[in-house]
């Protein structure tokens, strides 16, 4: 592990995903992926360097919000920017109500289309409009579910 590109991160508590707590624990980072979590003292003799020591806090995974609105994408750029939140619901309200079911789809979509490789954690469809893949005559891709340890 002792490489130059190694970055080591102690934090007070480390919060794996899989395993217990980690109390005065390290990450180490290299090539913007994770290599190695552990207790300080088994990582400290295969690191170089000097840490980042965040101090006294707890170092978790970060969070991916996949709340997504893949049936709106078409909607882009259509509303001008709102005053207020009730605004903005009030104008996306008239919009959806001129849209039948194939524009949602259409939408939909292209949403789809438009998502990064590699795919997201999970992707999930709520629509009241398209609750079904089938329902737009074509079968819609699954992202590819993903844990990071």
């Amino acid at each position: 592990m002792a490489v130059e590109s190694l970055k080591v991160l102690r934090a007070r508590v480390v919060l794996p995903i899989r395993q217990p707590r980690l109390p005065n624990a390290a990450v180490v980072v290299s090539g913007g992926r994770i290599q190695a979590v552990g207790q300080w003292k088994d990582l400290r003799p295969h690191c170089a360097g000097s840490p980042t020591d965040l101090g006294e806090v707890a170092l978790l995974p970060g969070l991916v919000n996949a709340h997504c609105h893949l049936d709106y994408t078409d909607m882009a750029g259509q509303l001008a920017p709102s005053r207020s939140f009730t605004d903005w619901i009030k104008r996306i309200t008239e919009l959806k109500g001129a849209w039948n079911r194939d524009d949602f789809a259409r939408s939909w979509w292209h949403g789809a289309q438009m998502r990064s490789e590699p795919a997201p954690p999970s992707l999930a469809m709520s629509s009241p409009r398209l609750t079904s893949s089938r329902r737009c005559g074509r079968r819609l891709p699954c992202a590819s579910r993903r844990s990071l340890n």
